[in-house]
């Protein structure tokens, strides 16, 4: 889709707003297509690569000179190392001539000191080994549904479909018994009665 150039202030206010927006990781360029070396007429937020007005970019230009669109995201790095991820976007002349660019620059720096930290978080040791499966969870379940029973019948209360009262009094008596801290206790209860979690604890209070 053609772009056509909009009022050289409204590209700047715009170029302006999505820096501030997006910092500290963008930085915002108006190019001019009309000059050797579509040198910067604006730039926002330059502290990211240390341009400045009126700098030639050759790392623009050599995208801009394959360009069969109005619009195009590729990747540089500038000299002092620092990787960017670009989207840039033409403005043309009512004779469809290119005449401006505006690149939004994305800093990469950030996002790989991310990524490396979360891919050393989550590194495991070469010794590491798998643990199997707890073989007791079954048992301490089975165990869990047998005090249950027991003292579901201590007090009288029914298999299902049991009033808060005694779902209250159910809770209190098995949390005497400390089975409500067994491995699956509590999520057992909560679907044989459709108890919920919160429920249960407000019981144990």
């Amino acid at each position: 889709m053609m772009r056509m150039t909009q009022n050289i202030n409204e590209i700047k206010h715009l170029a302006k707003l999505l820096a501030d927006f997006f910092a500290p990781v963008v930085e915002t360029v108006i190019h001019d297509l009309k000059k050797d070396g579509y040198p910067i007429i604006s730039i926002y937020n330059n502290a990211l690569s240390n341009r400045e007005e009126g700098q030639c970019s050759t790392v623009f230009g050599e995208h801009i000179d394959n360009l069969s669109e109005d619009s195009l995201i590729y990747l540089f790095e500038l000299p002092n190392g620092k990787q960017f991820k670009s989207c840039s976007t033409i403005y043309r002349d009512k004779n469809g001539n290119p005449e401006f660019a505006l690149s939004i620059n994305m800093d990469l720096t950030h996002f790989q000191t991310i990524s490396s930290i979360i891919t050393n978080f989550t590194k495991l040791p070469s010794s590491f080994k798998a643990q199997a499966p707890d073989v007791n969870i079954n048992a301490n379940l089975e165990l869990f549904m047998s005090i249950l029973q027991e003292t579901r019948m201590e007090l009288g209360i029914p298999d299902t479909q049991i009033s808060r009262s005694d779902q209250k009094r159910l809770v209190k008596a098995l949390d005497k018994k400390n089975a409500l801290d067994m491995y699956g206790g509590i999520k057992y209860l909560c679907e044989q009665y459709k108890i919920s979690r919160t429920t249960i604890f407000n019981y144990r209070k």
